[in-house]
């Protein structure tokens, strides 16, 4: 399986996965299934970083820190 991600950080052999509402069960802050096995997956290679947007801050200064904040050393 192929699968596209949201940001694949090679030197860091890191990928981040910004998991918006359509990774949830509707109203609820539950991940969908096909996005627990993909999360498993990935893990088995990569070193990955879930940002789930409700928990994204409203400013725009604020969501560059948060993003970063995920970064791996």
């Amino acid at each position: 399986n192929l699968y596209a991600l949201d940001v694949f950080l090679p030197d860091r052999n890191c990928v981040m996965e910004i998991q918006g509402p359509h990774h949830f069960y509707g109203g609820t802050r539950e991940l969908i299934a096909s996005t627990l096995l993909r999360s498993q997956i990935l893990e088995q290679t990569y070193q990955v970083v879930h940002l789930k947007f409700f928990d994204f801050p409203a400013e725009e200064e604020d969501r560059r820190r948060f993003v970063l904040s995920g970064l791996p050393s």
